[in-house]
């Protein structure tokens, strides 16, 4: 008979490993000490503890009659994109792979997903890319004050990538992108004031509790909480298979891809990828023991230049403007949206048809398209209004955008604008006759 050395639950002498928590048995002729009692052999009487103990990530049972298969998920998998078509100088942390150690009385407590969230909230950052082809809007996390992690299908092709945090908006530029793993590392143009993640100190088990931060559907970041319930799982999705991924019944959305995925200690254990689309409850997100050190890898590169096409288009919907009731207000807000939408779609004719006939003149289609060729706008907001005439108004608005370098007024690449916009009402509708800046100021940089 020989005995667990972890749980010290009784297994056939001919097991290498303990069927119960997988830990290496402990025979009888072995010179080491029982975890149970001084002596060579426990007392028979002797109980496993109360709780069961986490099972190792390290340990495969030797059981010959068990046979490991690997399924390929291929069916209806939906990337979490939203998809309409520390210091400066510190390392980033990575993994220890050291396997849970038991907790002891010196441990500190967990803090509860309200109090991480509180305090995490402010380093989970909101990508916004323009792109030749696909438009996202995604997810990322600072790693150190001017570098951000994500996944690669949230900027892959981007032209533009517009990053927020805490309020705060700058531009990025990609420092590495690996499509084949899924994974991007981004620098900011500026720092970023928030909370700084790091990786997980211990791999994840199944049964852990976990919590996603994102912006899913272009809402306001949003917290999810579920359980780990599952590990090395594989997947092929838009014809990339991605191995040694943890799968979560946390509630994922598009939106989500490129998110932290943490565990009770505020540790982020993966970064948030697809989810069955045809299922309930069955997410998947990239490991952070393949993550952290082809993550590391990039910090040291210098960004890399845009991609380039003629027409790059943004996130749609993302040109809404924002504003108060009334017949007049609801009027000029549609006609805004409709102008910053066109713009973010490349669809520059639809955009200078909110001009009015005057202005048309003045600016032609080529011109609107040469100028914002690269422009993403939003966060738009009307802010007031003041009626010059029944047909002529003055509506205060302010947005942001982002454009690529060079296109900025003075070649920067992200500006928040304060414009007065000169409007008439034509044909039932108020449009755009000129724009010009708000008590003396049309931008800043972002």
């Amino acid at each position: 008979m020989a005995f667990c050395s972890s749980c010290g639950h009784p297994v056939e002498s001919e097991w290498r490993f303990c069927q119960f928590c997988g830990r290496p048995v402990l025979r009888q002729a072995d010179p080491v000490t029982s975890p149970l009692d001084s002596d060579s052999s426990p007392p028979p009487s002797a109980q496993p503890p109360d709780k069961p103990p986490r099972y190792s990530w390290r340990v495969v049972l030797p059981l010959v009659s068990c046979v490991v298969v690997l399924s390929l998920v291929v069916a209806e998998l939906a990337l979490l994109r939203r998809d309409h078509s520390g210091r400066q100088g510190e390392p980033l942390s990575a993994p220890t792979g050291a396997p849970p150690s038991t907790p002891t009385a010196t441990t500190s407590p967990s803090r509860t997903f309200a109090e991480l969230f509180s305090e995490e909230r402010s380093g989970v950052v909101r990508i916004a890319a323009t792109a030749c082809g696909a438009e996202d809007i995604g997810t990322g996390f600072i790693l150190r004050r001017d570098t951000v992690a994500t996944v690669a299908h949230v900027v892959q092709d981007s032209v533009t990538i517009a990053l927020t945090a805490g309020g705060q908006t700058t531009t990025g530029r990609v420092l590495g992108i690996d499509p084949s793993r899924e994974l991007a590392l981004i620098r900011a143009d500026r720092r970023f004031p928030g909370h700084v993640f790091s990786f997980a100190s211990q791999p994840p088990e199944v049964g852990d509790p976990v919590a996603a931060m994102g912006y899913p559907e272009g809402l306001p970041i949003t917290f999810t909480q579920g359980t780990l319930s599952g590990l090395d799982r594989m997947i092929a999705v838009n014809g990339i298979t991605l191995s040694g991924l943890i799968q979560t019944d946390t509630a994922l959305n598009p939106g989500n891809s490129g998110g932290p995925l943490i565990d009770s200690r505020g540790e982020v254990v993966g970064l948030v990828e697809a989810k069955r689309a045809n299922a309930e409850g069955i997410g998947y997100a990239i490991n952070t023991s393949t993550a952290a050190p082809m993550l590391q890898s990039w910090e040291g590169n210098s960004p890399q230049a845009g991609a380039s096409c003629p027409t790059p288009t943004g996130p749609s919907g993302q040109g809404k403007v924002g504003g108060r009731g009334g017949s007049v207000s609801t009027s000029v807000v549609a006609t805004l949206s409709t102008y910053f939408n066109a713009i973010n779609a490349a669809d520059y004719y639809t955009a200078w048809l909110q001009f009015t006939p005057t202005e048309q003149v003045r600016v032609s289609v080529s011109h609107l398209a040469n100028a914002d060729a690269t422009t993403f706008v939003f966060d738009g907001r009307l802010r007031s209004l003041i009626q010059l005439s029944s047909s002529t108004i003055i509506a205060y608005v302010t947005c942001t955008s982002v454009q690529a370098p060079g296109y900025g007024p003075k070649g920067e690449t992200c500006d928040r604008w304060t414009l007065d916009y000169t409007m008439k009402f034509i044909g039932g509708s108020w449009l755009i006759d000129r724009a010009g800046p708000h008590r003396g100021s049309t931008n800043e940089a972002c």
